[in-house]
This record gives C-alpha cells, sequence and structure tokens, in this order.
C-alpha cells in the first residue's frame, strides 16, 4: 500500500494540474463591488501571494488596468513599472487615477466612452530585475465613475435614431399632403 501512494500523488498531479497548483496570487483591493472612481485622488491596489507561488520570488511586478471602450476596443495603462515592495508576500499600492482619466479624454475625439457594466480590471505581471516576461494575473472586473463619459454612446445612438425616425415620418407626412 505505500508503495502506491507517490504513484497516486503522480498520477493525480499529472491528471490535475491544478490540484499541484495549490497556490495563489489574490487580489484584496479595491473592492470589485465598489465603481472605481477615476477622479479620487488615490484608490488602493493590494494583493497578497502565498509564499510557495513562483511569483514569490519575483523581484518586481508591473501594474496595469484595462478597459474596454467604445467601438469594442481596449484601452491599456501602465500604472506602475518594475515596482518593488519590501514586504513581498503583501503587497499595496496606491494609484493616483488623474493621468488615466485624463488619458482617456485625450483619446479619440474629445474622449473615449467607456461602458457602464464591469469591463475594467488590473493585471499584474510578476518578473525578474531587468527581465520584461513573467507570469500574469488578473483582477476581477470592475465599473467605474468619476468620469464624463460611461454609457454615453449607448444613449447619443438611441437619440440619433429616436431623431432620425422622426424626420423620416415628419418627411412622409409632409409628402402626403403635398400630394
Amino acid at each position: 500500500m505505500l508503495r502506491s501512494i507517490p504513484i497516486l500523488l503522480a498520477l493525480s498531479s499529472a491528471l490535475f494540474p491544478s490540484l499541484a497548483l495549490a497556490y495563489n496570487v489574490e487580489f484584496t483591493a479595491p473592492d470589485p463591488n465598489q465603481k472605481l472612481n477615476l477622479s479620487a485622488p488615490s484608490i488602493k491596489i493590494a494583493w497578497t501571494i502565498d509564499p510557495i507561488a513562483p511569483e514569490a520570488d519575483s523581484n518586481e511586478v508591473d501594474i496595469w488596468l484595462h478597459t474596454a471602450v467604445s467601438g469594442g476596443s481596449t484601452f491599456d495603462y501602465n500604472l506602475e513599472e518594475n515596482y518593488t515592495s519590501s514586504t513581498r508576500l503583501t503587497n499595496e499600492y496606491d494609484w493616483d487615477p488623474k493621468g488615466v482619466h485624463d488619458a482617456l479624454l485625450a483619446s479619440g475625439q474629445g474622449g473615449v466612452v467607456l461602458p457602464a457594466g464591469k469591463e475594467s480590471y488590473f493585471e499584474l505581471r510578476f518578473h525578474d530585475m531587468n527581465d520584461a516576461r513573467g507570469s500574469g494575473l488578473k483582477s476581477e472586473k470592475y465599473a467605474v465613475e468619476g468620469y464624463p463619459k460611461i454609457g454615453a454612446a449607448n444613449r447619443a445612438l438611441a437619440a440619433g435614431w429616436g431623431t432620425a425616425v422622426i424626420a423620416a415620418a415628419g418627411s412622409v407626412v409632409v409628402g402626403l399632403v403635398l400630394i
């Protein structure tokens, strides 16, 4: 019986790799149930790392924000590059969202439109010093607030169609009266 235990462990690791990777990196802030306020002076981004996770050995992490924008594309913003922490397993970064807010407004013609739902997320890219490659971790998705163009494209499109329908109906009525 004792000889079969190593064989069972090897088979379970081969058949169920997620069992062998019983470590994690977890975002602890911000709360995904709260909207990201892009007009706030600061937003805390925090995460914990299990000591046996490969990421625990990384010297640096790049912190990114990704958000969907109108037209089906994505806005990707590098919040911090090569971030290091004195306490490697519990990390915290205070982010000033003003740069992202201003970059969104400067994009396109008068700023891009953000969706009203949860379409923004953070990504941590762990790597060693002087290395750009490493493992990545995505947070849960967040809704945003504190930005003037959230969900406005859909409302503008709906209003535009409504105006077009009324104009078309009016021209038909005028055409019938003239006949």
